[in-house]
């Protein structure tokens, strides 16, 4: 855009000039006035590449909202039958799991609310009953 004003008041001198009998070549005026026209051009195309530009990421924006709803909904029914199953199965809580580690040594651990972590609670209470830490190991991170 500067550069079109820049030519502009070039344009605009040149025909000043041709008005005070300073009497600039018809060539010059004819070369100015072909830059503005060209810069005025490429103004244009730039608009219009913005302005698609600006379509396509207002599409992109929707389209993400879209998939972040499907996300979200989805989220929504895994936890909600999770909850139905782990109350179904176990009861409305809270939960524990004890875990014998020998004969002697036990690790009562306490879930947490249903509410907070209703899937990672149904999957987990369903590998303890179906015995799938038996024999495992544990590992503790501190």
């Amino acid at each position: 855009y500067r550069d079109l004003i820049n030519c502009e008041e070039s344009l605009d001198q040149a025909k000043q000039d041709n008005v005070n009998n300073e009497a600039p070549s018809s060539h010059t005026v004819k070369q100015l006035s072909d830059q503005v026209q060209a810069l005025q051009n490429q103004g244009k195309m730039k608009e219009a590449m913005l302005e698609e530009m600006g379509f396509t990421l207002n599409d992109a924006k929707k389209e993400i909202q879209s998939w972040k709803v499907k996300a979200e909904s989805l989220v929504e029914k895994v936890n909600f039958r999770s909850r139905r199953d782990v109350l179904k199965q176990y009861g409305p809580g809270p939960h524990y799991v004890q875990i014998a580690l020998s004969q002697e040594e036990t690790i009562l651990l306490k879930m947490a609310p249903l509410d907070l972590m209703s899937h990672t609670i149904h999957i987990f209470m369903n590998l303890i009953q179906e015995k799938m830490y038996v024999g495992g190991t544990f590992l503790l991170a501190r």
